[in-house]
């Protein structure tokens, strides 16, 4: 099982630092990546994909709910008025349309919160905007206490 750790660092040189620490520490480069203001360079880190920074899950999750229940109240409206369905049993009709206005609005609303800050995230938005870093770690789970130990050993050396 694999863990996604978030940690907060001052600057892009401590970035680096903490990546080069990471890297040290066995973590592959693909598993570290980082969020900084818009427009920052961040040169050889690599930047954080777009479901990490995005809404796009939380929305997409959102979507599923929304579409599961606009498309299972369609259904019935649908068997309220019964001329060109008369041979199909009403439960299908109900798992029909249920299920495709979950996958109809969750695709749409995934779409949408891909222009959308993380939510998930918003309690670091101010300081991400004053130009600190965030970096985010993927590692298996008996990791984690080392990880740990070492970005606290970065801060202390400071």
């Amino acid at each position: 099982m694999k863990c996604k750790l978030q940690f907060m660092l001052e600057d892009i040189k401590a970035a680096a630092n903490a990546r080069n620490k990471m890297l040290l520490a066995s973590i592959h480069n693909e598993n570290i990546c980082f969020l900084a203001k818009p427009g920052t360079n961040l040169g050889e880190l690599h930047e954080a994909n777009v479901f990490d920074k995005s809404d796009s899950i939380n929305q997409g999750i959102t979507g599923i709910y929304t579409g599961a229940g606009l498309g299972l109240l369609a259904g019935m409206v649908a068997l309220a008025f019964p001329p060109w369905y008369v041979d199909t049993h009403w439960l299908v009709i109900l798992a029909i349309t249920t299920v495709f206005g979950a996958i109809c609005w969750m695709l749409l609303m995934a779409i949408i919160g891909g222009s959308l800050f993380n939510s998930d995230l918003n309690a670091f938005k101010s300081r991400i905007e004053k130009g600190e870093v965030m970096m985010f770690v993927t590692v298996p789970f008996y990791k984690v206490k080392e990880i740990r130990k070492i970005l606290d050993g970065l801060k202390k050396s400071k």
